[in-house]
């Protein structure tokens, strides 16, 4: 299992986006560096089913910055 992401640790996100960023950053490695390998069924379920996650880190991100 993977270690918890620092910002969950911090307080600064909560547990489950945190765990869903950070598998997000695990396909980001797969894409950028076996780029040819990457099923285009994956990626468009990513797209459709998690594109809200990327949304609601940016309006953790804002709201930190307007504390």
């Amino acid at each position: 299992m993977a270690t918890q992401p620092r910002a969950t640790k911090a307080g600064l996100l909560d547990t489950q986006l945190g765990t869903r960023l950070q598998a997000m950053a695990g396909f980001r490695n797969i894409a950028v560096h076996n780029y040819r390998e990457i099923s285009m069924t994956v990626l468009r379920s990513i797209l459709e089913k998690h594109l809200g996650d990327f949304r609601e880190y940016s309006r953790v991100i804002v709201a930190m910055a307007y504390r």
